[in-house]
């Protein structure tokens, strides 16, 4: 079997550790944890006896009840009293989906005993809104829903999700804060969470329960970087700064199939109020006047950032709309321009695509540079049930807002075959004729120009069928298309 070797890694005889694989081959990453489930880590049986540098050995085709005896070796390490001599008997063990909150370590307690004293200090305000609500009776500790935080980087890391507790500051208001370990170059991001985590089965009550923010910046602002702190952050990170969720960016992590948020930065001003200015600007007023916390009444009304006059007229797009791919094993389950679909009519989005009996695909929309797919989490991919059940041109269709419940591609997404006698000698785009736009596609086609068309559609541009669609064929089209006699059948439907 294949082994493997990380050199060289410092131990204390507190760390604890465990091995992740990710496998990057599938279309939406998968990672395995070994051992999987909360807890049992290389480390918390004091397996470490000395503080030292390790070479640390692991071979994935072992595996047992005594796991990291047998797959996980620390180089210099007694061999443990308890290491397995017979064949593990009866069921493997099995693990909570949840850390429970009571289990969960203080962020600032873990910062402090790592021995870390260059800090600095964020805080964070948990959503509990009618529209975002992050608390529960899986996050609640003697009366209090915690939020939590995240990072997996620098000299001291979170692992493993959902990272530790912060801070509690104001738990009437959801206020928390976490000392944040001060390394520019190596820690630049944090998430936080309600202190959950959910877990991968989607049934159970957990998952979803637990909550967690977009992966953040938390390396701070320069001036210009973000109209909640036009001047920048007062220090050279987001120290003394609140983080203040956004409901309107609510959206779905691709992989994980689990709700993710982002918002904002805000100077933090104590008590629950934040505003855009630190007290040493010379915009700053007074706490109470530059509050804009929206569940505090200081009697003050902020003006809205828009020009003084009214605009002439209603802006034509007040809003982005999405964007829609169709994403595949036919191109690499990556979002290509060449397989963007069509909006058809009102909620109905279409893509005239080559596919096989192998073929496998899900539906990407992109909206203020957001991705969501359709269905989210790991497979359930049409195609990969049977449903294509033939080698041919098809037309796919999408409806965003159908509900398909659990036969989700039969409500919103569904591919039909394109008969052959339905195609136009000519019409590679699909438009119902051929023109000089056709002609036009033909001849970026014969050139090596990239068209938005599969092989297989450009076939239909092969108009004096010798095989291969060519500047000659281009040139035919525009003559049809501009009323000169030609020798094909161009403009008529194309015979099965």
């Amino acid at each position: 079997s294949v082994q493997y070797v990380f050199e060289d890694l410092a131990l204390t005889t507190t760390d604890q550790f465990k091995i992740v694989s990710v496998n990057y081959s599938l279309p939406e990453p998968e990672q395995k944890w070994y051992p999987d489930g909360m807890g049992n880590n290389y480390g918390e049986n004091g397996e470490i006896t000395a503080e030292g540098t390790y070479d640390v050995f692991f071979d994935p085709a072992v595996e047992s009840e005594g796991w990291f005896y047998n797959c996980i070796y620390v180089d210099g390490m007694p061999v443990p009293t308890q290491y397995p001599t017979e064949e593990p008997t009866g069921e493997a063990p099995t693990y909570p989906v949840m850390k429970p909150i009571a289990m969960l370590p203080n962020v600032d307690d873990v910062v402090a005993e790592a021995g870390i004293e260059d800090t600095f200090t964020v805080y964070f305000k948990m959503p509990d809104t009618k529209s975002v609500n992050w608390s529960n009776d899986f996050n609640e500790l003697e009366g209090i829903n915690y939020a939590g935080i995240y990072w997996w980087q620098g000299q001291k890391d979170l692992n493993p999700w959902p990272g530790a507790k912060m801070t509690v500051v104001d738990a009437e208001q959801g206020i928390f804060s976490a000392n944040v370990p001060y390394e520019p170059d190596v820690l630049t991001t944090i998430i936080f969470n309600n202190a959950i985590d959910g877990g991968t089965d989607k049934t159970a009550e957990v998952y979803s329960a637990a909550h967690q923010t977009a992966n953040l910046n938390c390396q701070g602002y320069e001036e210009g970087d973000s109209d909640s702190m036009p001047e920048g952050t007062p220090a050279d990170n987001f120290d003394g700064c609140i983080f203040i969720v956004d409901p309107d960016t609510l959206s779905v992590n691709q992989f994980s199939g689990k709700d993710t948020i982002d918002g904002d930065w805000y100077v933090y001003y104590g008590n629950g109020c934040y505003g855009k200015y630190a007290e040493t600007s010379t915009h700053f007023t007074t706490v109470e006047e530059m509050c804009l916390n929206p569940e505090h009444d200081h009697g003050y009304e902020h003006p809205t950032e828009t020009p003084t006059e009214a605009p002439t007229q209603e802006p034509t797009n007040p809003e982005e709309p999405a964007t829609y791919y169709v994403v595949g094993n036919m191109n690499g389950w990556q979002i290509n321009e060449a397989y963007e679909m069509t909006a058809v009519e009102d909620g109905l989005y279409t893509f005239e695509m080559d596919l096989t009996t192998e073929s496998q695909f899900k539906v990407v929309g992109v909206q203020y540079g957001t991705t969501r797919w359709y269905p989210d989490g790991m497979g359930n991919n049409y195609g990969e049930n049977g449903e294509i059940t033939a080698d041919g041109t098809y037309t796919v269709y999408f409806r965003p807002n159908a509900d398909g419940g659990d036969d989700w591609f039969y409500g919103c997404i569904y591919a039909e075959i394109i008969p052959a006698g339905d195609a136009i000698l000519g019409d590679v785009d699909g438009d119902g004729e051929a023109t000089t736009i056709d002609a036009t596609f033909c001849q970026r086609y014969a050139t090596k120009v990239k068209v938005p068309f599969t092989d297989e559609q450009m076939k239909i541009g092969d108009v004096d069928g010798d095989g291969e669609t060519s500047v000659i064929d281009a040139t035919y089209i525009q003559r049809y298309a501009t009323r000169v006699a030609v020798p094909y059948p161009i403009g008529e439907k194309i015979k099965g």
